[in-house]
């Protein structure tokens, strides 16, 4: 069975410091055995909210267009993008390098000085 770490929090006064290991091993010792536990909010390590900055055709490509995406601390980055419905001021979720996807599919820096995310 699952339960929630919300779900426990709304019966159990936590610490503020317990990690999930400590309350996995503490609830195996006390009342059940707990065979695993998974921080799901892992899932989205280096998904970022981008703003797209500028829309222009891709030089190569008729249907696609990059995209000039602000991702925040001035960072600006290109993302190629086949979707039709993009436009200035639009926010986009963007897999930065290492983010994984439910694939289970990492995103790598590619090895040309572009940058590549899915937006």
């Amino acid at each position: 069975m699952k339960v929630s770490l919300n779900w426990i929090k709304d019966y159990v006064d936590l610490p503020q410091d317990m990690d999930l290991t400590r309350l996995a091993y503490d609830l195996t010792m006390s009342t059940v055995e707990v065979e695993g536990a998974e921080d799901l909010a892992r899932r989205f390590d280096h998904m970022l909210v981008g703003r797209i900055v500028e829309v222009c055709p891709h030089p190569n490509a008729d249907k696609l267009q990059i995209c000039r995406t602000d991702i925040g601390g001035g960072d600006i980055r290109d993302i190629v993008c086949g979707g039709t419905n993009v436009r200035p001021g639009m926010k986009v979720a963007v897999a930065a390098p290492g983010a994984m996807r439910a694939s289970r599919w990492r995103s790598r820096r590619p090895s040309s000085g572009a940058s590549r995310a899915t937006a």
